[in-house]
């Protein structure tokens, strides 16, 4: 299964998610096995997972909103730096 993009909106909660200066958004790229083998449904969770991850423990412990967007192929930047690696060996972009 070749690598999985996801845009990652994580916020508060929904009503601060609302307004984008409160919403950290990442880019995630799924290759470890664990999580691109999970069955399609939960592709998104692990994507938050790995977002979550590269926040500060103690701001990670209060994203109420949390949402996941596949990104297909065309849409993936092309111009991304190496990125934050989780233990794993996913990926993280913040932006």
């Amino acid at each position: 299964m070749p690598n999985q993009f996801f845009e990652v909106h994580l916020s508060r909660n929904e009503e601060m998610a609302r307004n984008s200066n409160y919403v950290e958004k990442f880019l995630v790229e799924l290759v470890c096995e664990e999580h691109t083998k999970r069955p399609s449904d939960y592709l998104k969770d692990s994507a938050i997972e790995i977002a979550r991850q590269t926040l500060q423990p103690e701001i990670a412990k209060i994203t109420g909103y949390k949402e996941a967007f596949k990104l297909a192929p065309d849409n993936v930047p092309s111009n991304r730096n190496e990125g934050t690696k989780a233990p794993c060996g996913c990926r993280s972009w913040q932006f």
